[in-house]
C-alpha cells in the first residue's frame, strides 16, 4: 500500500510538473526546522519515509547544490553524524528561473 506524503497544499502540483514528493518532503522538513537536521532528525520529522530512501534523496540533493553536508563528499561519512543544511538561496534562484521563464513564454505568446 502507498501513504501518500503529507505535503503542503501549494506544493502538491510541483510533483505533477515531475519535482520528487520526497525531496520536497525533506526541503519543506528541513525548512520546518529551522533550515539543519541530522539524518536521524529527518527520519523522526518524516516517518512515513523509509530511512535508505532520505539518505538517497539527501545525496541527490546535495550533488544538486540545494543542500550543504557538514562533512565533504568525498570524506567517508559512515558513522558519523552529518548535518543537512538547505541552501535557500540555490532553490530561489532556479524557482525564480522557472518563473522568468515561464512568464516570457506567455508574453511571447500573447503577444502574437
Amino acid at each position: 500500500m502507498v501513504v501518500p506524503l503529507r505535503l503542503p497544499p501549494a506544493l502538491g502540483g510541483l510533483v505533477v510538473l515531475g519535482m520528487n514528493a520526497i525531496k520536497l518532503r525533506i526541503m519543506t522538513a528541513l525548512a520546518d526546522m529551522g533550515g539543519s537536521a541530522t539524518t536521524a532528525e529527518l527520519v523522526r520529522e518524516i516517518p512515513d519515509v523509509a530511512v535508505a530512501s532520505i539518505r538517497f534523496h539527501v545525496n541527490e540533493l546535495e550533488q544538486a547544490h540545494y543542500l550543504a553536508a557538514s562533512l565533504p563528499p568525498d570524506s567517508s561519512r559512515k558513522g558519523k553524524t552529518v548535518v543537512w543544511t538547505l541552501d535557500e538561496q540555490r532553490i530561489c534562484a532556479d524557482a525564480d528561473s522557472l518563473k522568468r521563464a515561464i512568464q516570457i513564454k506567455s508574453r511571447r505568446r500573447n503577444n502574437n
